[in-house]
């Protein structure tokens, strides 16, 4: 499964994908409000080893106008059900000050698992044909782009709630952004 975040940049050409932007129009990731990975930071959080979280960093796929931040873990079935685990990302800033943003959660396939590999971000969820297991849709949006909530934000969701709720910087414990 990855769960991530996407961030837009609307005055990029969406119908464009990485790596073939033009340049100064989504090639870099200075155009968005947060970088991604190629442009370092750190991720983490407390989901057990043997789940084998990883980054998922291949965004050659993605839009030029868009930036997309992923965590995976690579054996869902390792995590114990009814538990809170923390996931985060922590990446340098854009020159964007804000933009519209979703977030989602999604079923991926083990395509590393056939290789020989450990789960990581350039063999999963290769094999599209590969259908979730009976009862599940494959993926989830925490929170739909079409709400046009916009980070820097702190966005809460959970399985029992009927709509996410989000908090402005500073707010309910949700933390001002840090630029260095």
């Amino acid at each position: 499964m990855e769960l991530g975040i996407t961030t837009w940049n609307d005055d990029l050409p969406g119908w464009v994908v990485r790596p073939f932007c033009p340049p100064g129009f989504g090639d870099s990731d200075w155009d968005f409000w947060s970088g991604t990975y190629e442009m370092g930071g750190i991720w983490g959080g407390d989901v057990p080893e043997s789940s084998a979280p990883y980054a998922d960093y291949n965004i050659a796929s993605d839009g030029c106008d868009e930036n997309g931040v992923e965590i995976g873990i690579g054996f869902p079935r390792q995590l114990a059900q009814d538990t809170l685990y923390l996931a985060f990302a922590e990446l340098y800033p854009g020159n964007e000050s804000s933009s519209r943003m979703a977030a989602s959660v999604s079923m991926k396939s083990n395509d590393c698992n056939n290789l020989g590999l450990s789960p990581q971000t350039d063999c999963m969820g290769l094999n599209t044909d590969r259908d979730p297991p009976v009862g599940f849709d494959g993926s989830a949006l925490l929170v739909n782009s079409s709400r046009n909530w916009t980070v820097p934000a702190c966005f809460l969701m959970g399985e029992e709630f009927t709509n996410p709720i989000r908090y402005a910087p500073g707010v309910s414990g949700c933390p001002t952004v840090v630029y260095y």
